[in-house]
């Protein structure tokens, strides 16, 4: 982490400057959210239910299907970014530099940007 990019006092507070990108960034940097809306969630506890026979079982598939959808829609996330990159016209040029930081950095900041760049200026309560 010899950066200077990214260069920061972390000797003062007895800690390396690459905990920027992991003790830090898991700590002050992240938040818990849904994977699913509560239907589709639903539906898929509902199946794992039918087929499991004991707890363990249960959250063992559970888990399994957690991983399943992650991977589905970080690919069909990284699908999308492909073709939008590939085809600008697909979205609108005030929302452009927004959809690029979106797909480069996949926060939470970046999307509220994104979404946000499709309302007018006079229209945004917080900046």
């Amino acid at each position: 982490m010899d950066d200077p990019l990214w260069a920061w006092p972390a000797w003062k507070f007895d800690m390396r400057r690459e905990d920027l990108f992991t003790t830090l960034h898991d700590r002050y940097n992240t938040y818990q959210s849904p994977i699913q809306d509560p239907n589709a969630f639903y539906h898929d506890i509902f199946e794992i239910s039918q087929v499991a026979n004991s707890p363990a079982e249960f959250h063992h598939l559970a888990n399994n299907r957690k991983e399943q959808r992650l991977r589905e829609l970080n690919n069909t996330l990284e699908s999308a970014s492909f073709e939008i990159i590939a085809n600008p016209c697909l979205v609108g040029m005030p929302q452009w530099q927004h959809a690029i930081q979106l797909f480069r950095a996949n926060s939470l900041d970046s999307l509220v940007a994104y979404f946000a760049s499709y309302l007018p200026t006079d229209r945004l309560l917080y900046h």
